[in-house]
């Protein structure tokens, strides 16, 4: 490693320490729009936008890049090279279906790399737009010839993250005048689809990859989102969220779990039949509850039986009452009864209104399981492209690449048996799984939700996962285990910690050693009197405005602009907690927050 360098975990997202030395000699003289652009004279679909000097932590040299993509789509490729810097590349993805990531809060409070916490670790680094216009679900959807844009998703699929890394590793090579000693790939869900595509295609592309609870196997995944919806229309029956947790929380206890989450790796054996009968929050659980609850964990099936694909485990909160704001796929919103109705969940809107029913007024309610497979069976025919499940390593293995896996159990947006059956696909393929361990490591980690680190259970930070990778990678030191954590962001601290065993197939058990910080306990008192406090920091705009009229009129004093905002249609559905989180602007946070506190009062 690089004399100004040392690894060494500081925080959840700060992982290298460098040494203050001298900068590289004539790299703010190549920090130019004339040098880049002849860097790059040799590829005829580029051209150089702006070059800068940013002198925010750290000083970067920013190069701006536009790329016509092989579909005649315009791209934005970002680079920054940091003038403090640690000798490697770091490519950054996106999340859903997007490229990039918009809000740094993901970064700051989720196991995702993103440009400005990268280059707080020294790296240089980059990332692309995929030329993806407008809205963030509905982009590549034309409304008047209800064509979809499959240049566009060809972009989402390979082309783009393959392309910034090119052009990004060359204009960095050109800036410090050497290359990169190592690159690096890292990206979670959609981003972690991003990066399991690079190391199956473009492994010479990078020298460590890591993907977090990637979005493969698209076509089901996708599809999979919906089918809770789907038996609760076809079924005419549906279960509250208070009856799914009572049934969440019996799958815990049924499988001797001390805490908030199931404690092994496998499948747990659970029938929400043997509790007909017992009370709920809401009232007793019966058997359409039940009925209703197994077909959703059994997953999706064709109308005579056949499995389609796999459904979320028993004990994972796969739901949510806030919009997309909060955890889960399945999102319910109040009616004028008090009454739950599940509904499609923004992210649907893109893909099963838009790309498949190509009608961005469907809204689910036709949704049965005739419909479900119609639908089923067209995701499958047209965007094969997306699904980056192929188990040909052969590329990653020649190149001598890195990759290392990891998917949290309890992930609520991503039924976690997806990646298992890839994993066992790729170990059958590639000769056993003692033949793929030199090249491709696999961690499970108990409990823990959707790429975040505050779901009950454990998660891998970025800081050490990547510090796990990169001894791998440049020390040849093989991870056994990677430390994981409980965190909780109010608090600022660790409330479980353990290492998290390198998963085997038939593996149970991945973690033996979970300790109880001293946060423990300020979580328990925080959660106690959040239990009896007012429910407008986790409501959405739209109940609300529904039901409440001094509610409404508090809406219209702190953030009626926003809520009016066509561009933020989807913060009338997501909890008012979660848009604060999720605002950049700290004046906007100020107001969303005077807007609980008053509401609170109510």
């Amino acid at each position: 490693m690089a004399n100004n360098f040392n690894l060494k975990k500081q925080s959840i997202n700060q992982w290298v320490v460098m040494e203050k030395g001298p900068r590289i000699e004539g790299m703010l003289e190549r920090c130019t729009v004339e040098f880049v652009q002849d860097v790059l004279k040799d590829m005829d679909n580029v051209k150089v936008i702006s070059v800068n000097v940013e002198t925010e932590q750290p000083d970067a040299c920013h190069v701006m890049i536009e790329e016509i993509s092989p579909g005649g789509k315009p791209v934005t490729i970002n680079v920054w090279a940091p003038l403090d810097w640690n000798g490697r590349f770091f490519g950054c993805v996106g999340g859903g279906t997007r490229t990039f990531h918009m809000y740094d809060v993901l970064g700051r409070q989720n196991r995702i790399s993103m440009p400005k916490f990268v280059l707080q670790n020294g790296f240089a680094t980059a990332n692309t737009d995929g030329g993806v216009p407008g809205e963030t679900f509905v982009w590549g959807f034309d409304e008047q010839t209800k064509g979809v844009d499959f240049e566009l998703i060809l972009n989402l699929a390979y082309r783009s993250t393959h392309s910034m890394t090119v052009i990004a590793k060359k204009v960095i090579t050109a800036i410090y005048g050497v290359a990169p000693k190592y690159s690096y790939l890292q990206g979670a869900s959609g981003g972690g689809r991003q990066s399991l595509m690079e190391a199956q295609l473009y492994p010479e592309d990078y020298d460590g990859i890591w993907a977090v609870d990637p979005a493969i196997n698209w076509t089901e995944l996708f599809m999979s989102l919906v089918w809770p919806l789907t038996v609760m229309n076809s079924e005419h029956h549906i279960i509250s969220p208070d009856k799914l947790e009572f049934l969440r929380t019996a799958a815990i206890e049924k499988t001797g779990g001390k805490r908030d989450y199931i404690e092994t790796v496998e499948v747990p054996n659970f029938n929400p039949y043997d509790y007909i009968g017992q009370e709920a929050a809401d009232g007793n659980i019966t058997e359409n509850d039940a009925k209703v609850a197994k077909l959703i964990f059994d997953g999706p099936k064709t109308s005579d039986g056949r499995f389609l694909w796999y459904g979320f485990r028993p004990g994972t909160r796969f739901w949510t009452d806030v919009g997309i704001g909060g955890e889960g796929c399945v999102t319910y919103k109040k009616s004028e009864d008090g009454t739950y109705v599940p509904y499609l969940n923004p992210l649907s809107v893109g893909y099963h209104s838009a790309w498949l029913e190509r009608d961005l007024n469907w809204d689910g309610k036709d949704l049965d399981y005739k419909k479900f497979e119609e639908m089923f069976n067209t995701s499958l025919r047209d965007y094969h492209c997306l699904q980056c499940n192929s188990p040909d390593l052969r590329k990653l293995r020649d190149q001598g690449t890195k990759l290392l896996l990891s998917h949290a159990v309890n992930d609520d947006t991503i039924p976690v048996d997806g990646i298992l059956d890839y994993y066992k696909k790729v170990v059958e393929y590639m000769g056993g799984e003692e033949s793929i361990l030199p090249y491709v490591r696999f961690f499970l980690s108990p409990g823990g939700g959707h790429t975040n680190l505050n779901s009950p259970g454990l998660s891998f930070t970025l800081s050490d996962g990547m510090i796990a990778l990169m001894k791998w990678v440049e020390e040849g030191i093989a991870p056994e285990t990677i430390p994981a954590v409980q965190y909780d962001f109010k608090l600022d601290a660790n409330v479980l910690t353990a290492n998290v065993e390198l998963y085997r197939l038939g593996k149970s058990v991945v973690s033996t050693d979970v300790q109880e910080t001293a946060a423990w306990i300020e979580l328990g008192k925080m959660k106690a009197a959040q239990s009896t406090s007012s429910r407008f920091n986790t409501d959405t705009p739209i109940n609300i405005i529904m039901m409440d009229e001094q509610g409404l009129a508090i809406l219209n004093e702190h953030i009626r602009g926003l809520l009016e905002n066509p561009m933020m249609e989807q913060a009338k559905m997501m909890s008012l907690g979660a848009l604060e989180k999720m605002i950049p602007m700290p004046d906007m946070q100020k107001k969303i927050r005077e807007a609980i506190e008053k509401l609170a009062k109510l």
